[in-house]
């Protein structure tokens, strides 16, 4: 087993010198030597060539310039990276982060594949045309991060931060994101979203406009008990996803696909969804207190004990749809259509409630008669 070096600061021949030493080992494990440093400063110095199988563990790498370096199996443990840039480099397999700290950083013209980030922390660092490819991220911060002209492909990320970080040109495909942090980004500079997997996250105040996630059009997709509220996801289709228990408080959804949708215990209150769609919807015990639901589409949608308390119904339909048990006190339901639809035991503005086997209309039930 090679011994790791602690050499404190290095000079630019002495790292150039063991970079071929190194590149003379992977040739022949015979000859020459296995770049492993341990607590060096290799600050302000250029590596390039092969460092695949290297090993850098709690160095520092400020203003450092990875140019056109191979990383397969490259390993950086506990390393702090400061303004470094990573140009032409590429890892066909096996790149390792772990516990680092990149800020300020810099990947350009990279194609990272089956490469593994732990628990490392990335602020404001720029991936330009740089892609991951089947690879795990776990426990990450990428706040304030920039994306540009790249792509996510069969990339899951698990636990990860991406607050504030803007996407340019950027694809996602078959890419998984579980229980992220996804607050404040505008997704409109993600070109194409294929199969993508988003669940339990955090995407309050982001905007997720005209997205297609529909089952239909995008069958492998996944978006279940996620955090919208706030965000803006006008015209986004999530036509057949379960998405039971997610939260859309004070979300602007006008125009927004949630036809077939299981979206059972869901909150969507003070939510704007002028002209959604909750067509064949399940939206059992769901609360849209406070929303402006103007001209929605409710048909045949499955509502009982669902709450509409305060909520602007005006021009909207619940043609034969389930209403039963439902709480409508001080709704606006001017020009609301619910021919056909159950309302039985529903609470009307009024504070009516209605009959058993009321259909289509509340028939309110006659306290005054029962009392005599």
């Amino acid at each position: 087993m090679e011994l790791m070096e602690n050499l404190g600061e290095i000079s630019q021949l002495e790292l150039s010198n063991m970079i071929r030493a190194h590149e003379l080992w992977l040739s022949d494990n015979q000859l020459g030597k296995q770049l492993s440093l341990y607590g060096v400063d290799i600050g302000g110095l250029k590596l390039k060539g092969d460092l695949s199988r290297a090993t850098f563990n709690t160095c520092q790498f400020d203003f450092t310039l990875f140019d056109e370096c191979i990383l397969t199996k490259t390993e950086f443990i506990n390393c702090k990276m400061n303004d470094s840039h990573f140009i032409n480099s590429s890892s066909p397999e096996g790149l390792s982060f772990t516990k680092c700290t990149l800020i300020h950083s810099l990947f350009e013209f990279g194609l990272y594949v089956r490469a593994q980030l732990t628990s490392c922390f990335l602020h404001n660092t720029t991936m330009r045309s740089t892609s991951l490819k089947e690879s795990n991220v776990h426990d990450c911060n990428f706040e304030g991060s920039k994306w540009e002209k790249g792509t996510f492909y069969k990339t899951k990320f698990d636990k990860c931060c991406f607050n504030k970080s803007i996407f340019s040109d950027y694809r996602f495909t078959q890419a998984g994101f579980g229980m992220c942090q996804m607050r404040d980004i505008d997704f409109s500079g993600v070109v194409d979203v294929d199969s993508v997997s988003i669940r339990e996250s955090d995407l309050q105040g982001s905007i997720l406009e005209n997205f297609d996630f529909s089952k239909r059009n995008n069958p492998k997709s996944t978006v279940s008990e996620n955090d919208f509220s706030k965000a803006t996801i006008n015209g986004t289709r999530f036509s057949d996803q379960k998405m039971y228990n997610s939260k859309f408080d004070s979300a602007k959804m006008s125009k927004t696909k949630f036809s077939g949708c299981d979206l059972r215990r869901s909150s969507f209150v003070s939510a704007i969804g002028n002209e959604a769609e909750f067509h064949r919807t399940d939206l059992y015990q769901s609360n849209f207190t406070d929303a402006k639901l103007q001209q929605a589409d409710f048909s045949i949608v499955e509502g009982s004990r669902t709450v509409f308390m305060r909520a602007d119904l005006t021009g909207a339909s619940f043609k034969f749809g389930d209403l039963t048990n439902s709480a409508m006190h001080f709704a606006i339901i001017k020009g609301t259509q619910f021919a056909g639809c159950n309302l039985s035991g529903a609470t009307f503005p009024t504070g009516d409630v209605c009959e058993p086997g009321s259909l289509g209309r509340c028939i309110p039930i006659d306290h005054s008669a029962r009392l005599a």
